[in-house]
């Protein structure tokens, strides 16, 4: 075991070294005559001098850690762009050292051209494991893979590979070829191979990819169709992806058989989702979206990720709106206490009409939000008279019921009482107090137009209970049947929300 360490140790050792051995070399260093990058306002710069400098794009393999020194001129600059280096030098500039840690150093390499102003040029630089590949197609629209990995259409022009043995194959229609290529250390830096295509009608099925809501279909990462996409492949097992805006992409893995139509309904993008979840009081709650749909806010609603107004109702409570914003794969939480119709405490005037007589006065209640409804009315003094006697009357009534809703703001409340009238005579050599009392039932309609406000009619009737001779006297009425009407204001807790996303 310990002869194992120490073999793999110094191979791997020897390996370090052979790596930093291999010189940096420069494969070909060209003016590009037709490149004004150079000279561009946006890509251009300035030496110390103010003058404008030359421009070298540097091709390389290895782009990470490498060094530049320009010598006494020096370097204006360094740029990583779209797979290769940008080195600004001044005007005149002789030479150039390029350092890396792993592949060693290119020591005071001399331009092969004068560097001129505002010039362009390419230097293609090898890190000595390798060759520079341009791969030619005969035929339009030859997609190329090298060693199983897709690399693009045809011309590839200078491809890095490492020295060794690669395979490349190539597809053009119903025309095919498969290559292989070897390289080593003495052949040229830059080599280019021509692939030689070939018929291969028999190796391939004719495929028509359809995908619902006309999603964008992508093969090989390219956008090739819109809901749908015809295509001759070779037979084998391929995969496409589908994209559509708002959506998370969905991929299809379908087989082609040669010689047969291959019909393949792709799967397509699933809408982003999101969650809301609300926590109401009283809990059930029906929210009302702007698509017509309803949600049982007993549960956490999933929809489409978008900004939402939704209306939430509860017979028994005035009606809440709130604007939620729905993520992708996010839950929108919320806390909201509705503001009750029935569940509050009311006070106002109430009116009871009894025949002829019309008293005035006051009520004071509360109700539940299950309906339980218990309120009291007092009617302040009322000066009946009879000859030259005359007397002062009050009332109380004190009544209960249940209440039952008919729309969000009318609802009906049966009720049974008792009515009590107090009588104090004055004048007269024989004044005297009496009193009436009174068990009644009847129904009660409100309506409530706003939040904080109600309406209320009523008709009742009344059977006495006890009666005396002041109340015959001055014929104080309390039997029968009887209107009241009024309105009261409503003291309700307020909405309360608490919104966050996580």
């Amino acid at each position: 075991m310990n002869y194992q360490k120490l073999h793999l140790t110094l191979l791997a050792i020897l390996l370090i070294s052979s790596l930093k051995a291999q010189r940096l070399q420069v494969v070909s260093f060209t003016e590009l005559g037709n490149d004004l990058t150079a000279q561009q306002a946006a890509t251009s710069k300035l030496d110390q001098n103010g003058e404008v400098t030359a421009l070298i794009k540097i091709l390389t393999p290895e782009l990470q850690d490498l060094s530049f020194d320009g010598g006494s001129l020096g370097v204006v600059g360094t740029e990583l762009k779209g797979g290769e280096w940008w080195l600004y030098v001044p005007a005149d500039a002789q030479r150039l050292t390029i350092t890396h840690p792993l592949y060693g150093v290119l020591r005071n390499y001399i331009y092969p051209q004068p560097i001129l102003q505002g010039h362009t040029y390419r230097m293609v630089l090898d890190i000595g494991l390798g060759c520079y590949v341009t791969i030619q197609s005969p035929a339009d629209n030859t997609e190329v893979e090298i060693d199983g990995r897709p690399m693009g259409k045809a011309p590839l022009v200078q491809q890095y590979l490492l020295y060794g043995i690669h395979t490349i194959q190539a597809t053009s229609g119903q025309q095919e070829a498969v290559d292989t290529i070897f390289l080593s250390s003495k052949q040229e830096k830059e080599q280019t191979f021509q692939l030689r295509m070939h018929e291969a009608i028999n190796h391939f099925g004719n495929v028509r990819v359809t995908v619902a809501d006309n999603a964008d279909i992508f093969f090989h990462n390219e956008l090739v169709g819109k809901g749908t996409w015809q295509q001759s492949l070779r037979e084998g097992t391929y995969e496409i992806e589908t994209r559509r805006e708002n959506c998370n992409p969905a991929k299809t893995t379908f087989s082609v058989t040669a010689g047969i139509d291959n019909l393949i309904e792709a799967n397509p993008p699933t809408e982003h989702l999101g969650w809301l979840s609300i926590y109401t009081r009283p809990k059930k709650v029906e929210a009302l979206f702007p698509d017509g749909s309803k949600a049982d806010l007993r549960r956490t609603v999933s929809k489409p990720a978008g900004i939402y107004k939704v209306k939430m109702s509860n017979p028994y409570y005035f009606p809440e709106k709130r604007t939620y914003t729905i993520e992708n794969q996010r839950i929108t939480i919320d806390t909201l206490e509705f503001t009750s119709k029935y569940s509050s405490f009311y006070f106002g005037y109430n009116g009871k009409l009894f025949g002829s007589q019309l008293w005035h006065g006051g009520t004071l209640g509360f109700n539940t939000w299950f309906g339980f409804d218990l309120c009291a009315e007092g009617y302040p003094q009322h000066i009946f008279t009879k000859g030259e006697e005359s007397a002062k009357v009050f009332c109380f009534s004190g009544k209960t019921g249940w209440r039952f809703s008919l729309s969000k703001e009318v609802a009906v409340t049966p009720q049974i009482g008792w009515l009590g009238v107090f009588i104090d005579e004055k004048g007269g050599k024989d004044a005297s107090t009496g009193h009436l009392n009174n068990l009644f039932g009847g129904v009660r309609l409100d309506y409530s137009p706003i939040k904080a406000f109600r309406l209320h009619f009523a008709a009742y009737y009344s059977e006495k209970l006890a009666n005396d001779d002041v109340a015959r006297k001055f014929d104080v009425k309390s039997t029968g049947f009887s209107l009241d009407f009024g309105a009261v204001i409503c003291i309700n807790a307020k909405a309360k929300s608490n919104k966050y996303t996580k």
